[in-house]
C-alpha cells in the first residue's frame, strides 16, 4: 500500500497524462515522467518531469494526525519548430502553463488524499540563442494530512 504522499504524487502523473487536445486542452503532453537517476526520456516533446519538492509540516495534532505541506516541481521542456509556429517561446510555454493549471484544478484533493492543491508558479529558464527547447520550472504546493504513526493512513 503506497503512503499518502505517493498517491497524492501519482495522481499528479495520471492527471498531467490527461492533457491532450482530444481532452479539450490546447497542447498534448508526449511524456510525463517522474524522475529518474539514470536519466529522462526527452525524444518526444513536450514533457514533463515531476520532481518531489521540499515537505514541511504545517500542524501536528489532533493526534494522531500531521498536517503537511509537499512542493511539487515540474520541469516542463518543449521544442518548438519556428517553420510551423510562428509564435514566440512565451506565447508556446503560456499555453502550456494553461493546461498544467487546469488539469491540476480539476481535482484539488487529488483523488480524495489532500486538502487543497495550490496554483502554479513559475519560473522560467534561460533563453539561449539559436536553442529550440523553451523550458520552465513550474511549481506548487499540495497540503494533506496523515497518521503520524502510520504515513500510508488518513
Amino acid at each position: 500500500m503506497d503512503s499518502i504522499k505517493e498517491k497524492i504524487l501519482k495522481n499528479i502523473k495520471t492527471t498531467l497524462e490527461t492533457i491532450t487536445t482530444t481532452n479539450g486542452y490546447d497542447n498534448t503532453i508526449a511524456s510525463v515522467q517522474r524522475h529518474q537517476i539514470g536519466g529522462q526520456d526527452t525524444v518526444s516533446t513536450p514533457y514533463i518531469i515531476v520532481v518531489q519538492g521540499d515537505e514541511t509540516t504545517v500542524k501536528e495534532g489532533p493526534d494522531p494526525y500531521v498536517t503537511k505541506r509537499m512542493e511539487i516541481h515540474f520541469d516542463v521542456i518543449t521544442r518548438q519548430d519556428t517553420a510551423t509556429d510562428t509564435r514566440n517561446a512565451d506565447e508556446v510555454m503560456n499555453s502550456i502553463e494553461a493546461d498544467i493549471e487546469k488539469s491540476m484544478q480539476l481535482d484539488s484533493s487529488r483523488g480524495g488524499n489532500a486538502f487543497d492543491t495550490g496554483t502554479l508558479e513559475v519560473i522560467p529558464l534561460a533563453v539561449e540563442e539559436g536553442s529550440v527547447d523553451i523550458n520552465a520550472i513550474m511549481s506548487l504546493n499540495i497540503e494533506y494530512r496523515q497518521r503520524r504513526d502510520d504515513p500510508k493512513l488518513k
